[in-house]
């Protein structure tokens, strides 16, 4: 397997679920979301779901109720029924990652993450991942993907042909606290969250929970590859994180571009 570039994954801090406001106009994971992210200088991390008739779309939960207030379970509802749904008071309703690639354009990196898994396991008969795949064929701009589930790791780097550029990352934390990983067992929630070799080696950038990561963990990580490092709420972990990590995905307002807006680029 011939190794991706990563560089341009530490160019910009990555807004995560775009450069959001939950109470305001462009809520998570919308399209204006990610939009703000890229005029205000930031890559954008976004989840993406497979609908019902299979279409890949940027969304977090397995249920509607906390975004949407409804009581539908996301993957029960097809494509255009989930993108005429109102996400929390806004305007803005469930995009397809189809239309974010329209409306980004490469103006700046996207770090997409495989939601491959629900509080009852690890989803592994590779239907997102090849969906995904399919979807970024021609797409011209910087993407990354990643997951918590070794299995889409695995898939995405077997998918990948010789043409494609996106690196591939894994995405950890500590397990043990996180209710939902309560289907593992103690030794793989223990080999996930020390990433063990063997769980994804041939990955090439690792993702971690800020909370959760030791000088130990990004001392070994960073020797063979960046650490990407999430959530970024506070300016107590934006500090630790620029000891520890490469990047960070953050939503603390105190962060700052790296580079001019895209509207002067």
């Amino acid at each position: 397997m011939t190794s991706r570039s990563v560089e341009f994954l530490k160019k910009y801090p990555i807004a995560h679920r775009g450069y959001f406001n939950n109470a305001g106009e462009h809520p998570e994971n919308s399209l204006g979301a990610i939009v703000e992210a890229v005029a205000n200088g930031f890559a954008s991390e976004l989840d993406v779901m497979l609908s019902a008739d299979g279409q890949v779309m940027v969304f977090h939960d397995d249920s509607l109720e906390r975004m949407c207030g409804r009581q539908e379970m996301f993957s029960q509802l097809s494509a255009q029924q989930l993108a005429a749904i109102p996400l929390k008071n806004s305007q803005e309703c469930i995009p397809t990652l189809a239309k974010v690639l329209d409306s980004v354009r490469g103006m700046r990196p996207l770090v997409i993450e495989l939601k491959s898994f629900n509080r009852n396991g690890m989803q592994s008969d590779g239907k997102l991942e090849d969906a995904v795949v399919r979807v970024l064929e021609g797409y011209l701009g910087e993407v990354a993907l990643k997951s918590f589930n070794p299995f889409s790791v695995k898939e995405l780097l077997r998918l990948r042909q010789p043409h494609h550029s996106w690196p591939v990352g894994f995405i950890s934390c500590n397990h043990s606290k996180d209710a939902d990983f309560a289907f593992l067992t103690e030794a793989q929630s223990n080999g996930l969250s020390q990433l063990t070799p063997g769980v994804s080696p041939e990955c090439e950038f690792i993702s971690y929970n800020i909370n959760d990561l030791s000088e130990e963990l990004s001392h070994q990580v960073r020797r063979n590859k960046p650490l990407m490092v999430w959530t970024v709420r506070t300016e107590e972990q934006f500090l630790k994180a620029q000891r520890l990590a490469d990047n960070i995905v953050f939503e603390w307002r105190g962060v700052k571009p790296s580079r001019n807006p895209y509207s002067q680029a």
